[in-house]
């Protein structure tokens, strides 16, 4: 498992550490976030907003502060990431992401 790893101060965001994201890396992804003042320690729950060519997808960052990424970010050439609670919102931060060369399947289930 990849760990994308970020602090969170007051309303930036920022990241600490520089893993390489490969496309299609779908289960495979998560997020830390290290929330170091006060402000965010009184907010009780926690949103990372990733977004991917204009869509929001907004993920609840569990009780040890982290997320998975959605797979409908994952893609190149990079995706968004925010963090917003409690009347709080950060800066978003691009996340860049190389070609992985791996040819997503498709979906071929049927719902009925």
């Amino acid at each position: 498992m990849l760990v994308l790893k970020f602090n969170v101060r007051n309303q930036r965001l920022s990241r600490f550490n520089s893993a390489t994201v490969a496309s299609n890396s779908y289960g495979y992804l998560k997020c830390e976030f290290n929330f170091m003042t006060d402000d965010w320690k009184r907010t009780s729950v926690k949103m990372a907003n990733f977004s991917y060519k204009g869509r929001n997808y907004p993920v609840l960052i569990d009780g040890n502060n982290m997320c998975t990424v959605p797979k409908e970010v994952i893609h190149i050439p990079s995706f968004c990431v925010s963090i917003f609670g409690g009347g709080i919102t950060t800066n978003k931060l691009t996340i860049p992401v190389e070609d992985s060369g791996v040819i997503p399947e498709e979906d071929t289930s049927t719902q009925y």
